[in-house]
């Protein structure tokens, strides 16, 4: 397994960019083990946890679709969901994290692509091998790459409808009138 102890690019600007464009994830917490080098924004209830990372994937993973090694180490942004609200949040339709997807998805045709995994924890993922960027610019490729996947996940709504989750917030669709 990789040393997760450090980066693949110098990057200790990465948080700062992260709270950003999620202010209303103010939970920082670094995160350095499972392959994944960097930093989860979250929200933590009594029994939910579901939030943001930012960093890189530094080991390949065990679930189908996981990057090659060769591929490795890659920029990663995803949304995440645990139980018990992983099903409200990822499965059902019309959850908020399936309908970023659809819109992500309808309107944004720039690659990497934008990728669902309705049963994984890792629900909305989008990700790029470092080895993809020009040879000695992979930190400038690195940032740039991140604002453009973080300001995605704003446009797309998906912050504000989390953010609004943790704040006790959610707003009811209203009812329609009666007809007569």
């Amino acid at each position: 397994m990789p040393d997760v102890t450090a980066p693949p690019v110098f990057c200790p600007w990465l948080p700062e960019l992260a709270l950003g464009y999620l202010r209303r994830f103010e939970k920082v917490k670094p995160l350095r083990q499972r392959g994944l080098w960097g930093y989860t924004l979250e929200s933590r209830g009594a029994r939910n946890r579901y939030g943001f990372f930012v960093g890189f994937i530094l080991a390949a993973g065990r679930k189908p679709g996981a990057p090659h090694p060769a591929e490795l180490p890659e920029c990663a942004a995803f949304t995440y969901a645990r139980p018990p609200l992983h099903r409200k949040l990822v499965r059902d339709a019309g959850s908020p994290i399936r309908r970023a997807y659809e819109l992500l998805t309808k309107y944004t045709n720039r690659r990497p692509r934008f990728e669902f995994h309705e049963r994984d924890w890792r629900a909305l993922v989008r990700h790029v091998p470092l080895a993809a960027f020009p040879a000695g610019e992979e930190e400038k490729f690195a940032r740039n790459f991140f604002m453009e996947t973080l300001a995605l996940f704003v446009r797309s709504g998906l912050t504000e409808k989390l953010a609004s989750l943790s704040a006790g917030k959610e707003k009811q669709l209203p009812r329609p009138a009666p007809c007569e």
